[in-house]
This record gives structure tokens, C-alpha cells and sequence, in this order.
């Protein structure tokens, strides 16, 4: 089957070799999803929740993509934050981060330098 639908495949659907006037074909249009009807599926009304999602740059930038699309072509915001805001959250807090790990790095090598590595790891 190719992966395109045209006219030939229709007139094979239809079984005919020629074009026909659509008025003498019978279409049912209703479509399905699942066991979703048309009329369920154009009146689904989604309700949102709040959950937090653990991503990796790969995630966010995915995220990103989808929410952008969905904007655009919904007018929805699939996320509370913009975009922006939320890598500004985390640029800040990755600085913090960083900050606490190099102090932790310092006091491990105070620690090292002063031989009491291991009076530190009985202890903890």
C-alpha cells in the first residue's frame, strides 16, 4: 500500500476503473478511535492536573517542541510556566547547585588534608 492515498487507490476502494461523480458514491464519515466515536471525540472536554515531570536537556527540549505546537495549533499552554521562565528556575538553581557541590569538594579535601578521613566515615 503506499504510503500517500490517491486517486487510484480510491477508484480500486471503489471499485471502478473510471472517475465518478461523488454523488453516486455512499460515505459513512464517521470515524473512529478506539471505541471513540466522532461526537466523543469532538466533545471531549480534558481536564488538566499539575504534575512534575524529571527531564533530561533531550526531555526538555522535546517538551519544548510539543508545547510550542500545541500553543499554536490549540491555543493551549501544556505547561503553567513559560518556557523561558522554567530555564531560568533551573539555570539558577544549577548555579546554586554547583556552588554547594564545589564547597563540599573543598571540606572533603580539608578533611583529606588533615588525615581525618577516616575518623569522618566512622562516624557517617
Amino acid at each position: 500500500m503506499s504510503k500517500y492515498l490517491n486517486n487510484t487507490d480510491l477508484r480500486d476502494a471503489l471499485n471502478t476503473t473510471k472517475l465518478r461523480d461523488i454523488s453516486d458514491v455512499y460515505c459513512d464519515l464517521d470515524f473512529a478511535v478506539g471505541n471513540i466515536t466522532t461526537k466523543l471525540v469532538l466533545s471531549f472536554n480534558p481536564t488538566p492536573s499539575n504534575i512534575t515531570v524529571n527531564l533530561n536537556q533531550k526531555g526538555w527540549s522535546d517538551l519544548k517542541l510539543i508545547y510550542e505546537q500545541a500553543k499554536v495549533d490549540f491555543g493551549i499552554r501544556l505547561i503553567v510556566e513559560q518556557p523561558s521562565e522554567v530555564e531560568s528556575t533551573y539555570n539558577s538553581r544549577d548555579k546554586e547547585n554547583t556552588a554547594t557541590k564545589n564547597k563540599i569538594l573543598k571540606l572533603h579535601n580539608k578533611i583529606h588534608d588533615l588525615g581525618i578521613d577516616g575518623i569522618i566515615e566512622n562516624i557517617v
